[in-house]
């Protein structure tokens, strides 16, 4: 009798499995039934963000299309894409190898990654992430080496990585990261060089060009007048490669804008490059200079000013 129960509890515990994504259990137990695989489709897309499965249902069969496969269900049995719906049920390994969900085999049972790296993208400066899912993963340089760090589960060309691996290893012209855009699906890095700070850099009008920024950065050019703001609008000639440092300035100037009752205007700015972040403005008075620039600090959270403009009565009066 105790050589029967052994043999009952070591078969019950090779049988059983555990299917988790990323540190969330999905299911727990031997097989998997229809109503199990229909509630776990719906699950996985969600969280990967894979295409929503379709589920067709007439009078004799019901027909579960996931990921590019299909699974007939009718009179209690499965089919695995065609043939006579015989299977009772699936277990976890022949569920995630037939609709192709990528996985990992631990001692504890099967892992879904959490997150799937799919694609990097180096422009100028900056570089593009893009993933599905949880984005668990940090940055950290090293050197002039950019290192991705899983924080969980991370798929990254057909490779599960675990919690504290390194996923990917890219070389960059920089030795830091500034700042980070982000949005669903997708992370902008910054990469600068030694020297190259975030900083609000500030000059009075007609005092020359403003020094090429980088997007964390901002300019901002100076004269008395009677409280204008003006934003240079995007270049044509450089189909949209300006468009970032256009909607950076175009931002600050509605906050000025708004915040101080100044007018507003869309003009070419001679002392602002095309490409470069930063705003034209006409200050009533020194307080309200202060003002405006500790306000974009704030709003970008730089804190280092760099303010070659003289006094505010030695500044050039446009009126405006």
């Amino acid at each position: 009798m105790r050589w029967i129960l052994a043999f009952f509890l070591i078969s019950t515990i090779t049988f059983s499995a555990t299917l988790r994504l990323g540190r969330d259990v999905l299911f727990e137990g031997d097989s998997l039934s229809f109503e199990d695989v229909s509630l776990l489709v719906y699950f996985i897309a969600d969280s990967l963000e894979y295409d929503e499965p379709k589920i067709v249902s007439n009078s004799t069969f019901t027909l579960l299309q996931f990921n590019g496969k299909s699974l007939l269900f009718s009179d209690g049995g499965m089919a695995l894409g065609s043939g006579t719906p015989s299977k009772t049920s699936l277990s976890v390994e022949e569920f995630l190898d037939f609709f192709e969900i990528p996985y990992e085999m631990e001692e504890s049972g099967y892992v879904i990654p959490e997150c799937l790296l799919w694609n990097f993208q180096s422009v100028g400066r900056n570089l593009t992430i893009e993933y599905y899912g949880n984005p668990a993963f940090r940055y950290e340089m090293k050197g002039k080496v950019l290192r991705i760090i899983s924080e969980g589960y991370v798929m990254y060309a057909g490779k599960v990585y675990k919690p504290g691996e390194t996923v990917v290893e890219i070389e960059t012209s920089g030795t830091r990261v500034g700042k980070i855009a982000e949005s669903v699906g997708k992370d902008v890095l910054e990469i600068l060089r030694k020297g190259m700070e975030n900083k609000i850099v500030v000059v009075a009008a007609g005092s020359g060009l403003l020094p090429p920024l980088p997007v964390g950065s901002f300019g901002v050019v100076v004269a008395r007048g009677k409280g204008l703001v003006i934003v240079r609008p995007p270049s044509p000639d450089l189909e949209g490669l300006d468009r970032e440092a256009y909607e950076s300035s175009l931002e600050i100037a509605m906050l000025v804008s708004r915040r101080f009752g100044y007018r507003f205007e869309k003009a070419p700015v001679v002392d602002i490059p095309p490409g470069t972040p930063g705003i034209f403005v006409l200050v009533r008075s020194e307080e309200e200079l202060e003002e405006i620039v500790n306000m974009i600090g704030r709003v970008m959270g730089i804190e280092k000013i760099v303010n070659s403009a003289p006094s505010f009565s030695e500044l050039p009066d446009l009126g405006g």
